[in-house]
């Protein structure tokens, strides 16, 4: 029904839903189901929860998530996360500087006007 809600827009991106308390009143239903079902719903990433204060609608669409692996239940886990724990070293390194002068592709990328597109790098 939550799941439903969501995609109805009745439960917007970013929304605060109602209380497990106040959920299990409206549904009838015991309020370890619903923490059960939020909990599942935390898992397929279509809401998560903010500690200590509520349980909101993710702002992205669920269906268009980014699963890394075979469990889909995992939480989505940043790139270079993935990778230290897979044993790679992440770093950065400037491999060159310098001023770029007068480049309009650049300039229109960063929505600068021309006449100022001179970029230190």
């Amino acid at each position: 029904m939550i799941i439903q809600r969501i995609r109805n827009n009745e439960f917007l991106p970013g929304e605060k839903l109602p209380s497990e308390r106040q959920m299990a009143e409206t549904y009838n239903i015991n309020r370890m189901t619903v923490k059960n079902a939020i909990n599942e719903l935390v898992k397929e990433g279509y809401v998560y929860k903010a500690q200590n204060i509520s349980t909101f609608v993710t702002k992205d669409d669920a269906d268009h998530r980014i699963y890394f692996g075979e469990d889909l239940t995992v939480e989505n886990t940043g790139l270079s996360a993935i990778l230290n724990e897979a044993g790679f070293v992440i770093e950065s390194k400037v491999i060159e500087k310098g001023v770029v002068k007068n480049l309009p592709y650049l300039a229109d990328k960063l929505h600068i006007k021309n006449e100022i597109s001179t970029l230190f790098l």
